[in-house]
């Protein structure tokens, strides 16, 4: 049993997992997420990209924990391109304690202001609506599901 006794913020069920329950835990920090970033970098293009140019460049950004990218795991809930050069960008993590949210954000960061078609990203978070489990391909959890199950199993948590 684990004993906490210091102030938390959010407590939520993540997810059952082959029987076994996943609850994350927020403590109350400074180093909390926040609900909008704004990157950009030096220099101007006249290159219009598209939302689904953006959406291909998010797919390479993977949430190591679960081994799938952002993208097949239903993160993302909309991308905008204003005009050239700047994107916008609304997305949610699994949890508002993801462990990496902050390696997500700074891969999204670095993937988008890698492309040369790209000076400018507004990145909104949020968590409403939460995300879920419907929000990922069949083929996707599958693979998750066996992945934690086979995990569980070794660490002598399963059934043999």
């Amino acid at each position: 049993m684990l004993r906490y006794t210091g102030l938390v913020r959010y407590v939520g069920l993540s997810a059952i997992i082959g029987g076994m329950v996943v609850i994350s835990v927020m403590m109350s920090s400074s180093k909390s997420l926040r609900s909008s970033y704004h990157w950009s970098k030096q220099g101007s293009t006249d290159v219009q990209v598209t939302p689904a140019h953006v959406r291909a460049l998010l797919a390479t950004v993977k949430d190591t924990e679960l081994d799938a990218n952002i993208a097949e795991l239903g993160l993302i809930y909309g991308v905008e391109v204003p005009h050239p050069g700047s994107v916008q960008i609304t997305m949610t993590l699994t949890t508002p304690a993801c462990p990496y949210g902050r390696q997500i954000l700074t891969d999204v960061q670095r993937t988008l202001l890698s492309d040369p078609a790209i000076n400018d990203v507004h990145l909104r978070l949020v968590f409403d609506p939460p995300w879920s489990w419907d929000s990922v391909a069949k083929d996707v959890g599958d693979r998750i599901l066996l992945r934690f199950t086979q995990t569980n199993d070794l660490a002598g948590g399963g059934q043999r």
